[in-house]
């Protein structure tokens, strides 16, 4: 606390007339508001990783020269563990929404309006800020890799999963957690992951412009919708985002997620296969770079687990393609042609 009054007094020529430590958030960092006999205020911040302080500084000063809503650093200690920034307030995103937070997702038209500003802001983020980034200054590491993927799917396993003490296969999983990390890292961008972009990080001004803070986790990563598995043509992907009823797109409860691996675990292996009809012929078709048939593996599987009880089994795999093989221009009418031709077959 000391050390942080010194570093007042050097900026500002004199000691502040007056100190108010602020509540705690999710880190070791201590936050002040210092104000000056006038009632002028900045925030100082006392850390314990000089590595995370240097790369909120060192991205600070880079996103502010791209003139992007952030607080500026205006003083930083010799060991890079204290610094003072400007002071945005005390009202931030989370707090205006409150209201339509605790209605259960019915947001009024001003809570609407916060977000959809605070949305459009981002990608100048990611994209303005990233140009000219140094990424080597990225904490704890200058690039999004499988590392990075593993790392959060793990959280999930042992935050979520594990804790609603569901059984699931856990080599499986860890085999899906390694074919996710491998579609998540498979292709390279220039562009700036902010990582952990939530309400609480953005600070209001008096007029509901939005700035962002708590950015110093951002390092060099891919920008995506979130939908990209689903097909390569921008045009569809941006189709799905803009649906309001796209569950691909729009994120899920926790309860839809819970059911989602509770059918999972009814409609695999022989004794969910020996339950189809018998009589039923079956067309298996995927792309092969579709993460939900496993990049081609978990389709076979099902064909060889139908195979195994008796059925009669055609099995399709178009190479190069994500999930819905019937939205490639270049394909389409292969993929219709081949689904024709397999009820042509059935009703001849």
């Amino acid at each position: 606390m000391q050390r942080l009054i010194d570093l007042y007094r050097q900026w500002a020529g004199e000691a502040p007339a007056n100190v108010q430590k602020l509540p705690q958030a999710g880190s070791n960092r201590e936050y002040y508001r210092m104000a000056d006999a006038d009632g002028a205020t900045v925030v100082g911040v006392v850390g314990t990783s000089r590595d995370e302080d240097h790369a909120f500084v060192y991205l600070s000063n880079h996103f502010n020269k791209r003139r992007l809503p952030v607080p500026r650093v205006l003083a930083v200690s010799d060991d890079e563990l204290c610094y003072l920034q400007t002071d945005l307030g005390s009202v931030s995103l989370f707090d205006a929404i409150a209201g339509g937070r605790e209605a259960g997702g019915r947001y009024n038209v001003n809570e609407k309006e916060l977000l959809v500003r605070t949305i459009r802001e981002l990608p100048d983020i990611q994209i303005r800020g990233a140009r000219g980034l140094d990424f080597s200054h990225c904490y704890p590491q200058p690039e999004f890799n499988m590392d990075s993927v593993l790392f959060d799917l793990n959280y999930f396993k042992y935050c979520f999963l594990k804790p609603t003490e569901l059984d699931f296969h856990e080599l499986k999983l860890e085999a899906d957690f390694r074919l996710f990390a491998k579609d998540l890292t498979a292709e390279r961008a220039d562009s700036f992951m902010y990582r952990d972009f939530q309400a609480r990080n953005v600070m209001l001004d008096g007029r509901g412009n939005p700035w962002f803070i708590d950015f110093q986790g951002g390092r060099r990563g891919e920008i995506s919708i979130g939908n990209e598995w689903i097909c390569a043509d921008p045009y569809v992907q941006r189709d799905h985002a803009e649906d309001p009823f796209d569950a691909f797109t729009r994120p899920t409860s926790n309860r839809s997620i819970y059911d989602f691996i509770q059918m999972m675990e009814q409609i695999e292996g022989t004794k969910w296969a020996d339950k189809v009809p018998i009589d039923l012929p079956i067309y298996n078709i995927a792309g092969d770079q579709d993460p939900v048939g496993e990049y081609g593996v978990g389709v076979y599987q099902v064909s060889n687990w139908l195979i195994q009880t008796g059925h009669t089994v055609t099995t399709k795999l178009y190479s190069g393609y994500r999930h819905e093989i019937h939205n490639y221009a270049e394909i389409k009418n292969e993929v219709e042609a081949g689904i024709i031709a397999f009820m042509d077959g059935i009703l001849s």
